[in-house]
């Protein structure tokens, strides 16, 4: 028996396969923060813990965080000023206006997608929550890997990058057989996955930033 790690925390003992994946941009660069979701007819889950976006040195903490639909998050703020987190993506607009420490009650996110979040003080503040089916996700690290944890086969993966759209909400479906495998440098099979864009440099990042935040304000204002 192996355990299964949420994104709330919480472990619960079963029989699961280790399945790894490489996330790659056009170039064949490896790409990190991009979400793996696997996709299949089993979306059963235990009923999961609020997880937890925090907010650090003026910087969403994590800047990727994976849920699953019914969760909940919530907000700290271990800043020492003030901020007021906000969202107008489809999945949940919501706001939490100009708060220090710790608001009140967690918020639900009911409806799978991605929520971009902003803050309105603080313009450079970009932050995201991917909300999956199934709660089988993964983060690719700064080498564009990820091993994701299940118990079932799979049918298809969700694939989801910040970069993939101004928006954000652009979510790429790949079935599994037409993923390509190849070895990894420790001997193991790992499913390589290719984004259809080039991944932007962090300086270019700050300005696509900006392109968001100005997306966010298309919308209007909390």
């Amino acid at each position: 028996m192996m355990s299964r790690m949420f994104a709330s925390g919480i472990v619960a003992a079963e029989e699961t396969n280790s399945i790894r994946f490489l996330v790659v941009d056009q170039n064949n660069q490896p790409v990190e923060n991009a979400v793996v979701e696997l996709v299949s007819s089993d979306h059963s889950h235990p009923a999961l813990e609020p997880a937890r976006m925090d907010q650090i040195n003026k910087s969403f903490a994590p800047h990727v965080l994976t849920i699953t639909k019914g969760q909940s998050v919530s907000f700290p703020n271990s800043d020492q000023i003030r901020h007021h987190v906000y969202s107008f993506s489809p999945p949940k607009p919501f706001e939490i206006r100009l708060y220090a420490g710790t608001p009140g009650d967690p918020v639900p996110f009911d409806k799978t997608g991605v929520v971009v979040l902003g803050c309105n003080i603080h313009d450079h503040m970009v932050g995201y929550i991917y909300i999956g089916e199934t709660g089988y996700t993964g983060i690719s690290d700064q080498n564009g890997e990820t091993d994701i944890q299940a118990p079932m086969e799979f049918d298809s993966v969700r694939l989801w990058h910040e970069q993939l759209s101004l928006d954000g909400q652009t979510r790429l479906l790949l079935k599994k057989s037409q993923l390509k495998t190849e070895t990894s440098k420790d001997g193991q099979s790992i499913y390589r996955l290719q984004l259809p864009v080039v991944i932007k440099t962090p300086a270019q990042k700050t300005e696509n930033s900006k392109d968001v935040r100005n997306k966010f304000m298309k919308f209007g204002s909390p």
